[in-house]
This record gives C-alpha cells, structure tokens and sequence, in this order.
C-alpha cells in the first residue's frame, strides 16, 4: 500500500494514527480459506476451514432473499395421554412436518423427515440465558439451523463383531441438522383485551413491532433464533391453550421487492402474513363452531384484503352483516384473472380499525365470459317508461279486441249476402 501524505499540512502538524489500522490480510478470519501448496499436508483441521469457508459465502448468498419458510414445516399439536400415577402438569407433543426454510442469518435449514417432540424438552433459544426453564406464556418455536459430528453408523447385518481397536478409523462426518427452540414472546398482551379479541390484538401488536422494524431496514428480536414456524400460549401446567402459526412464520425463499408508496410499513412476507393469518383465524372460529358476525366479536383490526365465507353474505337482502354498523360496504364483480394483481396491489395498505367508521368493497369473482360491470346491479324502469309501455300495451289490447269483434260479424253477412246478386 503507497501512503501519500497531506499536502496542506500545518506547520508543526503529524499524523498520530491511522484508521482503519494496517494489517497484512483483511478480513479473517470470515473470508479465510485454503492456500493449496505442493508438498504440503493436507489436515482435517484444513479441510474444515475450507468448509466452513464455502458454508459462510453460501450463507451470504442466503441474506440476499427474504428469510421464512419455504415449503413445508406445518406444525400440530396433541397432549401427551395421562399416564395413571404421572406427575403434575401436562405436556404436549409437537409434531413438524418436513420442509425448507431460510434463516435471518442466510443459513438454510432441512427438516428431511417429520420430527416429533415434547414441549417440555424443547430447549430454549441458544443465545437466551434461561437455564431449564420451561415455556410459559407467549412463546415462539423456530427451527435453528445445527451441525452434528456423527460416525457413520454400523451395519447391523454385518455377522462380525465390532472390533474397539477399530474405532479410531471410524469415519467421523460433520452433517447438517435442524432443531427446535422457544423463546419468549418480547410483547406483551395489549390492554384492553378479552378472551375473544385477545388473539387479534396480540397479532396486530406482532404485526405493528415487525413493520416498525422494517422501516429501519430489520427484524424484530423473535428473527434473531432461526425461522420462525408457530406462536404458541402456553399456561402455568405446560398445556398450549393456543396455537397460532402465520402470526410470526414467514414465507421465504423470495426477492425483497421495493415498498410501494403510501403503504402500511413491511414487507412481502409481512403483508402475506397478515392476509394468511386472517384466513386462519375465521378457519378456527368455524372449526370450533363460533358464530362469525359481527367481526367486532373477535377482532379489531382487519387486514386490507382478505376472503370471506360466502354464506355470510345474503343475496336477497344484499347485506353482509359482518362490519360494523358505521362501515359503507359496496359489492361489485371482477374477473377471476384480475383477482390476483388487485390483492398483490392492496395487501401493503394500512388494516381495517373496526372502531372507526371506513369503506369496504366486496369482490365476487366470476368468469371473464360472463363479467361484466353492472352484473349485480338489479335494473329498475323508469316510471314514465312503464307507463308509455302500459298506454301501448293497453291500445294493443283494444286494437285487436275490435278487430276479434269485427271478423265476427263477418261470418252472418257472408250468409245474407247472395252471390249470385253480386254484380260482375
């Protein structure tokens, strides 16, 4: 490196530091990899570096799409059957599906065949000082990526015996894992919350944390633990009294795309998280049999765009019954072709306030060969235009009603008429 030194320097005036500091090599040992040399041996200790090299570029590669699940990773839930003479509590079984998904860190993480665990021995977050403490409350689970040193395992059809002198030739191999840890959910239960609106408020309050986050361009702390897969309530025995997966599980795998204008602060993923966790809150109402309307019984805050069972809707009385009283609801038709590019353009927008007075429009979507615009409107005549119709109708009437009088006079004076006295 060729230093020049400063032209206008004041008389007197030296340098007393630089930075950055000099250093031989920039960037270890992040970007330290293998110098191949002939001659030179080649370690385990070297081949690990070189690994590790590629495994830390891949991961660079990895923070270039938006971090989530990319398939797969649905989670369930199932209490432990009692055993007679157990312990106190309960606990539960969470079972995860196989998938794909993209850590904050750009690590992918492979859940190859489906995992089945109990909550109780799901450790927490690897960077939570938490001790053996067991969940309680909000908890996130997330799945982290991990790195297992296993020896290939022996054939058990193999009639030998296993020879312990052998064992230091085992082939010792660093393979991929994924595991599962819970941390606490770092909001708390928004005021004013009841049974039945707590789980909107709580997601709404996720929602709002994420998107303030967003708008400095980070995550909020739940990311920092691997991807999150499910929000879980957990009450003082261990049971889960809720389980809500779209409320902090993301889809990844994706290019961030830049925010539109004049749009609720987010991004993608989160705009595509309040849509699906909207859907799978009523999918839960109805399961359990709750009555949907008003929306005011179980939630506060609506995403801009979402569906609504269409039984909600009475087509005779053309009401919806859902929104609150102060809200003006209109209905019109779109093409099923368009349904896509007008829920991509109004998912960004700020949520629905069911406290305060709005606009909502109702979409049904039809075939493109019968759309048209007015295809819910019921036409109505105009009163003079009924009445020109009725006078017309009614000379109709009386025009042929003399013509049926005439020709049937017509019949007795073709009888006293004697053809023969009908001149030529």
């Amino acid at each position: 490196m060729i230093v020049t030194p400063g032209q206008d320097w004041f008389e007197g005036e030296r340098a007393l530091d630089v930075v950055p500091r000099f250093k031989p090599r920039v960037g270890e040992p992040w970007s330290r990899r293998l110098n191949y040399t002939s001659g030179r041996t080649l370690t385990h200790r070297a081949l690990q570096t070189e690994q590790q090299h590629r495994d830390r570029h891949f991961a660079l590669f990895g923070r270039a799409i938006l971090p989530g699940i990319v398939n797969g990773l649905e989670l369930k839930a199932e209490p432990v059957p009692p055993v007679a003479g157990g312990g106190a509590g309960e606990d539960w079984l969470i079972h995860v599906a196989p998938g794909l998904a993209i850590a904050r860190s750009g690590e992918d993480i492979v859940l190859a065949s489906p995992m089945t665990v109990r909550l109780s021995e799901i450790p927490a977050g690897l960077h939570l000082a938490l001790g053996g403490a067991s969940p309680e409350g909000y908890v996130v689970l997330s799945v982290v990526p991990a790195r297992v040193n296993r020896a290939r395992l022996h054939d058990a059809t193999d009639p030998c015996l296993v020879d312990p002198d052998a064992h230091s030739y085992e082939d010792l191999v660093t393979a991929d894992a994924c595991a599962i840890v819970w941390q606490p959910l770092s909001l708390s239960v928004p005021a004013g919350a009841t049974a039945e609106t707590e789980r909107n408020l709580v997601a709404a309050a996720i929602f709002e944390a994420e998107a303030a986050a967003a708008a400095g361009n980070d995550y909020p702390d739940w990311f920092s633990t691997g991807a999150p897969i499910a929000l879980l309530k957990v009450d003082g025995d261990g049971a889960i009294q809720s389980l809500d997966r779209n409320v902090v599980a993301r889809r990844g795998g994706t290019a961030e795309r830049a925010s539109p204008a004049l749009v609720f602060a987010g991004r993608d993923s989160l705009w595509q998280a309040r849509f699906d966790q909207f859907i799978e809150h009523l999918q839960d109402l109805r399961f359990g049999g709750a009555e949907l309307k008003p929306a005011t019984k179980h939630a506060r805050f609506l995403p801009p765009a979402g569906l609504l069972p269409a039984k909600l809707y009475d087509f005779e009385t053309r009401r919806l019954g859902f929104f609150p009283e102060g809200y003006r609801v209109d209905a019109a038709p779109i093409p099923v072709e368009q349904l896509d590019a007008i829920m991509a353009e109004s998912l960004p927008l700020a949520p629905f306030d069911l406290q305060m007075n709005d606009y909502v429009q109702l979409l049904f979507p039809v075939p493109q060969a019968v759309f048209e615009p007015d295809l819910l409107v019921t036409e109505t005549l105009d009163p003079v235009f009924q009445a020109e119709i009725d006078g017309a109708q009614a000379d109709v009437v009386k025009l042929t009603s003399t013509r049926q009088e005439i020709r049937s006079m017509a019949a007795p004076v073709f009888r006293l008429v004697d053809p023969e006295d009908i001149p030529e």
